[in-house]
């Protein structure tokens, strides 16, 4: 082989290599600990190696995942209605930390489970007996959930009335306020915002009998193109990371107990 030939084989794989590498997709998020986290609300420890300004548990597992496959993500903040919304016109890629909910089904493409999680009845201290309560006890008290978010469908469902907010930090200040009896959300983002919060002791969590939803996924939009291949990258990338410990050193880094059951 003549060696121009050798220089342009190394120009064009060196093209190729950068082609690859600037492979990108965009996500929506909001912030929510200790998933997605905004820096502006809560300043990162150590310095962001990323201009979005987002780090947390989701926001780090699908970054490494991706990044096995040669692609870059860029998080972007939006009210959790919106990012709903804009899935199911096709206007965005997905969106995360995303339960695969029944009502997502015909306008989503879930990914495989990115990380767990499980809904819970959070109340004043010893508000409700020990063990686990079902949907329908709600009826009898006056009970919260954040705008948009998978509580609200559930509750929907089942015909059960409830309040809205915007947050989980709006949610605990009414409850610890009396205004409200039960704030449904996710377990662990509201136990680390209220151990953030210096709260955790004026609260009771509660388990939710036959509770379906134990994880997080990204709803990928069925209307915008190329959505399946970018669900499969990340399903490739998410088995990668977990295969070669990355996954685990992420929730150590968060101090959230590792587990591959139910992932």
């Amino acid at each position: 082989m003549s060696r121009y030939c050798c220089i342009a084989l190394c120009i064009i794989g060196t093209l190729f290599c950068r082609m690859v590498q600037a492979e990108e997709v965009v996500l929506y998020t909001v912030h929510f600990p200790p998933y997605t986290i905004d820096s502006k609300e809560v300043p990162s420890s150590t310095p962001l190696k990323h201009d979005d300004g987002l780090y947390g548990l989701d926001v780090d597992l699908i970054r490494a995942a991706y990044a096995t496959q040669g692609v870059s993500v860029r998080y972007k903040i939006m009210p959790w209605t919106r990012v709903m919304r804009d899935v199911e016109a096709g206007l965005i890629l997905g969106g995360i930390s995303c339960h695969p909910l029944p009502s997502r089904e015909p306008f989503s493409l879930f990914s495989d489970p990115v990380s767990r999680s499980s809904l819970a009845f959070v109340t004043r201290r010893n508000f409700l007996s020990d063990g686990s309560h079902s949907l329908q006890e709600l009826k009898k008290y006056k009970t919260l959930v954040v705008n948009g978010w998978a509580p609200m469908n559930i509750l929907d469902a089942n015909g059960i009335p409830y309040s809205i907010v915007n947050e989980d930090r709006q949610g605990l200040t009414l409850l610890l306020r009396r205004n409200h009896d039960v704030f449904m959300t996710g377990k662990e983002s509201i136990a680390y915002v209220a151990n953030t919060l210096g709260i955790a002791d004026q609260l009771s969590f509660y388990n939710i009998t036959d509770m379906e939803y134990k994880y997080y996924t990204v709803c990928f939009s069925q209307s915008y193109k190329g959505a399946s291949m970018w669900r499969d990258k990340l399903n490739k990338g998410l088995q990668a990371i977990k295969q070669s410990g990355e996954s685990r050193a992420i929730y150590v880094r968060y101090g959230i107990p590792y587990s591959e059951e139910g992932l």
